[in-house]
């Protein structure tokens, strides 16, 4: 899975949009794999809610990097080196 995790996105099909101190950043997913591995985002994405209509969901007030430690988490089962 973690062949998946690349900085580019390449086939995603989903987007996570980041909003924090340091401005607005888009990060392109893949929606079945956090469905596959995140309960919470299972929750989110099979149900009618708008985010899952709309392709895309928005997180407020944390920082990008580490939201990108947690999808890095979720797509590999690992942490990002130090």
């Amino acid at each position: 899975m973690h062949l998946l995790w690349r900085p580019a996105g390449q086939n995603a099909d989903y987007t996570i949009v980041v909003q924090g101190e340091e401005g607005e950043q888009e990060i392109p997913v893949h929606r079945m794999l956090l469905e596959a591995r995140s309960p919470f985002f299972r929750g989110m994405l099979e149900s009618n809610m708008a985010e899952a209509q709309q392709g895309r969901y928005v997180v407020r007030d944390i920082n990008a990097e580490v939201f990108k430690a947690l999808l890095h988490f979720i797509y590999t089962g690992g942490r990002l080196a130090a």
